[in-house]
């Protein structure tokens, strides 16, 4: 083995080892936080666009995820260890603030409901912030146009993310189905992914069916913009352009998938597609007389089969390329088709639509 081969390999080794140092972190934090929660009131209260949503619920799961996350960083950065995506410290410090600046937004709207223009509008403001430090993705090679199509990026995938959360432990599970493929097709931010992903299975453990706390906004925001982060990360192929946003999109497609769902039944409903209804897509499986834990189990297998597509993309020819893609879009839309079928009573159990 050369110099370089045993240096790589010592590198993948401590990146996999935060794994189940973030997950073990995660637990314990996670623990911590619903404690605090319990004690001092911060609890979900029923909701009734959610029917399966009978009891009160701790929240700071995502203060848990971030608490972990951030300590684990922190120990490894005073280790100085030879991590990748670490190699110059100082470059990590616009996306920490970031991913703190996402937190703390969710979490005061988890406190004191924002409006959702003043959501937006700080949102928009932190993702700024992101993208002025240098989180941009080259899609067109037009700096000004990649600054915006970046920013807008992440606002979109922060509300996926956040309007996906309905099912007990959903985004936690999806969110560590897409970092952990994420750190295998961008190996040089791999130890951001794992230990993100290691802080989510951590949590997890509370947040699997029944849960016991729940992400809230904050836990959203601060997965949804460290998947957006990640992916705008992903080093551009000059010669093949469309590769990385491609993947991008595999990879995002499930809480992507829920934002198109939701925009076209409240439309055809009547209903601003902001506004608040039971139209998600875990609801509308629960529809179909699934149990919280087997939707769970079914869109975390649609995420993994879409992530190991785009991973797939890197090394398939244009022929099975575009073959894969068009078995994607296909299966995608008749998913489509058939939650349509489906709809949720907020006063009474889960129905059949009729239409």
């Amino acid at each position: 083995m050369s110099g370089k081969e045993a240096v790589n390999t010592s590198l993948a080794h401590v990146t996999y080892l935060m794994f189940p140092i973030c997950a073990a972190v995660g637990f314990l934090s996670t623990w911590i936080c619903r404690g605090i929660a319990l004690k001092y009131g911060i609890v979900n209260h029923p909701n009734p666009i959610v029917p399966q949503h009978t009891r009160p619920v701790a929240y700071l799961g995502g203060a848990g995820i971030g608490l972990s996350f951030g300590l684990s960083l922190f120990l490894f950065n005073t280790l100085d260890l030879p991590v990748p995506g670490l190699s110059n410290p100082g470059s990590l410090w616009p996306f920490l603030l970031s991913t703190f600046g996402f937190l703390v937004l969710g979490l005061i709207d988890d406190l004191v409901p924002l409006r959702a223009g003043t959501k937006l509008f700080w949102q928009v403001v932190i993702a700024g912030y992101s993208v002025f430090s240098g989180l941009v993705h080259s899609f067109t090679g037009i700096h000004s146009l990649d600054c915006v199509m970046s920013g807008l990026w992440i606002v979109m995938l922060v509300n996926a993310f956040n309007v996906t959360d309905v099912c007990d432990g959903l985004v936690a599970g999806l969110s560590i189905i897409g970092l952990i493929m994420l750190a295998h097709i961008n190996v040089t931010q791999s130890f951001l992914a794992m230990a993100m992903a290691g802080s989510c299975v951590g949590f997890l453990v509370f947040n699997f069916p029944p849960a016991s706390i729940f992400l809230g906004d904050a836990g959203s925001h601060l997965l949804g913009f460290t998947v957006a982060a990640l992916t705008l990360g992903m080093t551009p192929k000059p010669s093949e352009w469309w590769l990385r946003p491609l993947q991008m999109l595999l990879v995002a497609m499930v809480p992507l998938f829920e934002v198109v769902l939701l925009i076209y039944t409240r439309r055809r409903k009547g209903i601003a597609w902001w506004r608040g209804s039971p139209d998600h897509m875990a609801l509308r499986l629960q529809s179909a007389n699934l149990s919280k834990g087997q939707t769970d189990t079914l869109i975390w297998v649609a995420a993994s089969l879409l992530a190991a597509a785009a991973f797939s993309l890197d090394w398939l020819s244009a022929f099975s390329r575009g073959l894969l893609l068009l078995i994607c879009l296909i299966v995608l839309l008749g998913c489509f088709n058939k939650l349509l079928a489906y709809d949720v009573s907020t006063d009474k159990a889960p129905r059949r639509n009729s239409d």
